[in-house]
């Protein structure tokens, strides 16, 4: 016999799910962030004396694992996550304050957000201001180079930064998704300083995560996925451990932001902290054939409380200004 497994990490909560031909057994084990492998294992097994066998042959019997989290989203609320440094083009160091405009108050009914905005606070910035530096170098809209890195001056920045305790950095030149030389050659720059920090002291470049017209969206992307990056590590790598230990040879998947599934190694932090919600979302299409085509779903975990909208028999998506930025 063959079997599936889904899992769901939650803060509070890890839930299990395995199926097999004749149906469907689940576990629920409180969540412990640092050992996550272990809280899973115990999850697992208790599936495993459902079914009347050892969890090695459940594991050794699993074909795949479908692995979804929030808990990078409730790191990402809480602001738990590493000192970053932003390295940007002189001038720019302000874009991501400034944002789009309204997005802190996206998802407001026009006829509510002048009386709204003067209330309005921004949520709280990844990156405090006084770690956001500007570097001197310039790109055009087609890519030429305009002005040459100032590498004295990012050695210069790079050292101070890490001084006042930086744990990484995202670099995000004006125009990089054109021509990313400049990125690239801040990224050697910092491992010639820190040739003792290469795992320690991540570089993320916005034209790597995002290549993408606009400074705001190519660096908040590459901002989110540093800032969630050591905890997804550290999450995948005591789970996949565990999982190898006790006999498992398959493939584990991450469920993303969309609510599909990707192989854990081709998968960036920003596009599967979400997976948790989308795929609550999506399994609560089932539930029309009982309760009708328009259905309001909810799921209220110890950090977050996640509401989604299935109307005629569709998951319903708007494209809002990110509110966590």
């Amino acid at each position: 016999m063959t079997y599936r497994i889904f899992i769901d990490i939650g803060g509070t909560f890890a839930d299990c799910v395995v199926i097999h031909q004749q149906g469907i057994v689940s576990s629920k084990r409180p969540s412990a962030h640092n050992r996550i492998g272990e809280v899973l294992v115990k999850a697992l097994r208790e599936c495993a004396d459902e079914l009347r066998i050892d969890l090695s042959e459940l594991l050794s019997s699993t074909e795949e694992i479908g692995y979804a989290s929030t808990a990078a989203l409730n790191q990402l609320v809480a602001r738990q996550g590493p000192k970053i440094g932003l390295l940007t083009t002189t001038g720019a160091e302000d874009a991501i304050y400034i944002g789009m405009g309204a997005q802190w108050i996206d998802g407001v009914r026009d006829i509510e957000r002048e009386s709204l905005l003067p209330k309005a606070r921004k949520p709280s910035p990844l990156i405090p201001r006084e770690l956001s530096v500007g570097i001197l170098e310039r790109m055009d809209s087609r890519g030429n180079v305009i002005r040459p890195l100032d590498e004295e001056m990012v050695r210069e920045q790079v050292s101070r930064l890490v001084e006042e305790g930086v744990q990484g950095f995202i670099v995000s030149f004006l125009w990089s998704f054109l021509n990313p030389s400049h990125e690239l050659r801040v990224r050697e720059l910092i491992k010639e300083e820190f040739p003792d920090h290469l795992y320690a002291l991540p570089v993320v470049l916005s034209s790597e995560s995002a290549s993408v017209r606009g400074e705001y969206q190519r660096t908040m992307t590459a901002v989110i996925n540093l800032f969630l990056m050591e905890n997804m590590r550290f999450q995948m790598y005591s789970v996949i451990e565990e999982l190898r230990k006790h006999g498992f040879r398959g493939q584990i998947s991450l469920v993303q932001n969309n609510a599909g599934l990707a192989d854990v190694w081709s998968t960036a932090p920003v596009s599967v902290f979400k997976g948790g919600p989308a795929a609550g979302l999506i399994g609560a299409t089932n539930l029309m054939k009982k309760y009708g085509e328009n259905i309001i779903t909810t799921d209220m975990g110890g950090t977050t409380f996640d509401v989604g909208v299935i109307s005629a028999g569709e998951p319903m998506t708007s494209e809002l200004r990110p509110v966590i930025d």
